[in-house]
C-alpha cells in the first residue's frame, strides 16, 4: 500500500527531468540533436523540427536522415574521433531537410558520457549558415566580374577610398596619358 505513493512520486521526479530537458532544448535558436553510438535520433528540439521538416516523432530512430548519404561513413569516422577527445566545433557542412533540399549549417558535436565517463551518445548542436553561404558566393562573384572588368578594359581605372586614389592598371594608364614615342622607354 506504501508503494503506490513511492511509485508516484518516482514518476513525478521523472517527468519534472524530461520537462526540465524539453525546456533547455527549446530554449535554443540552434536545432538541436541527440543521436545514439549508431547514429539512431534520440531526441530533438523545436528549432531541429522547423530546419528539417521532420517532426519529433518521424525522426526518433532514424539514423541520420539530416546527413547526406555520401557523408555518412565521414560523420561515424568523426564520432570516433570524437571519442578519443577530439573536439567538433564550427564544422561546415551539408544538411538536409525532408522534402529532399538541402542548407548549409555550422556544427557542433558533443559527446555525452554515463556516469562512468563513457560516451553513449553524441549531441549536435546545427546553425543554419545558407544567406551567409550565400553571401559570400555572390561576393566571390561580385569579386571577379569586377577583376575581369579591370583586366579587360583597354583604360586604366581609378579607385578613390578613404580619401586616396589609387591607379589600377598603372601600365595602361600611362600609355594613355603620356605619348611615348614607337621604341622609346617611357
Amino acid at each position: 500500500i506504501r508503494v503506490i505513493p513511492i511509485i508516484k512520486k518516482l514518476y513525478s521526479l521523472i517527468d519534472r527531468k524530461e520537462i526540465t530537458l524539453t525546456s533547455l532544448l527549446n530554449i535554443s535558436s540552434d536545432g538541436i540533436v541527440i543521436v545514439d553510438l549508431e547514429g539512431r535520433v534520440m531526441e530533438v528540439n523545436d528549432k531541429f523540427e522547423e530546419m528539417h521538416g521532420w517532426t519529433r516523432d518521424e525522426v526518433i530512430g532514424m539514423v541520420q536522415p539530416m546527413t547526406p548519404e555520401g557523408d555518412k561513413d565521414a560523420v561515424f569516422q568523426l564520432y570516433e574521433r570524437i571519442i578519443q577527445g577530439e573536439e567538433v566545433s564550427g564544422m561546415e557542412c551539408l544538411k538536409l531537410r525532408k522534402d529532399g533540399t538541402s542548407f548549409y549549417a555550422n556544427v557542433t558535436i558533443s559527446p555525452i558520457q554515463d556516469e562512468s565517463g563513457d560516451v553513449f551518445a553524441f549531441m549536435g548542436v546545427e546553425r543554419d549558415i545558407t544567406d551567409r553561404k550565400k553571401a559570400e558566393e555572390e561576393l566571390k562573384e561580385s569579386e571577379e566580374r569586377y577583376r575581369v572588368l579591370i583586366e579587360s578594359s583597354p583604360y586604366g581605372a581609378t579607385r578613390c577610398q578613404d580619401s586616396f586614389l589609387e591607379f589600377l592598371r598603372c601600365e595602361i594608364m600611362h600609355k594613355n596619358l603620356f605619348y611615348c614615342p614607337e621604341g622609346a622607354s617611357c
